[in-house]
């Protein structure tokens, strides 16, 4: 990533796109993500999709809508709940969603708990480094005509 855009806190303009859509009189349902984890190598993938909340914040039904489709590709998901400030989170994956209740409801399990944005760096690494690893067996056993 090239120093610029590890400078950037926000898009203004991104933030004025959703507050307009927000205010369109339809029921245009939606939803954003926080962070996709990307890699390159050995194939261009999505490895999993994170989402920060708060300790006050809680899942929404839409949210859970997203989150059910990305655990159906097979992408994890996993809510990053804390302090932004000082990386000191409490790290849950979400394993399914009951989309069919008025309300949220999702099955998270801890899997792990930072103090500090070094310890959360080391957490992402050994992720990152778990799920490339799956992958490229599930890869693996395609090209062999096996089923995962």
């Amino acid at each position: 990533m090239n120093a610029n855009k590890r400078q950037l806190y926000g898009s203004p303009t991104l933030d004025c796109f959703k507050h307009r859509h927000k205010t369109i009189d339809l029921p245009l349902y939606a939803s954003d993500i926080d962070l996709l984890l990307i890699d390159f190598d050995p194939h261009p993938q999505i490895l999993a999709c994170l989402d920060y909340k708060t300790k006050w914040d809680s899942i929404t039904k839409t949210e859970c809508i997203v989150y059910d489709n990305f655990i159906r590709m097979n992408i994890p998901v996993f809510i990053v709940q804390g302090d932004s400030v000082t990386g000191k989170f409490e790290i849950k994956q979400m394993h399914s969603a009951d989309l069919h209740n008025d309300k949220a409801n999702a099955r998270l399990t801890t899997v792990a708990r930072t103090n500090c944005y070094e310890q959360y760096g080391k957490w992402e690494l050994s992720l990152r480094e778990q799920l490339r690893a799956r992958n490229a067996m599930q890869w693996n056993c395609q090209s062999i005509g096996m089923r995962t």
